[in-house]
């Protein structure tokens, strides 16, 4: 329902191999949570629901982020009544790279 991956990927482990690949060593703990982490992402949907949402909602996320992307929140936010949606300069971690991200969150919460 939402943006898809790379043609021929998925959303669930597969798609993280390259990066996990990537990444320092880590300890069998660690590597064991990081695959229960993405497994659980895999099977989680909250589509449907979103559309019930009836609270004051901010989504957020960086401009070139590939883990979230763009596309991705766009959809969500079309699904929740009254969302409010801002992207910030940056990717996944766009709160650090992105200053304005804390005031925008700040403010919003604050209402």
């Amino acid at each position: 329902r939402l943006a898809t991956a790379p043609e021929g990927e998925d959303y669930g482990l597969g798609f993280y191999a390259e990066y996990l690949s990537q990444q320092p060593d880590m300890s069998a703990e660690a590597e064991s949570g990081r695959a229960r982490q993405l497994d659980a992402r895999s099977q989680h949907d909250v589509w449907d629901a979103l559309s019930g949402f009836d609270v004051p909602t901010f989504v957020c996320g960086g401009r070139y982020d590939g883990i979230s992307p763009p596309e991705n929140l766009e959809a969500i936010a079309s699904r929740i009544p009254g969302a409010e949606l801002q992207f910030f300069e940056g990717g996944h971690i766009f709160m650090l790279q992105d200053p304005a991200a804390w005031d925008a969150i700040l403010e919003f919460v604050s209402r």
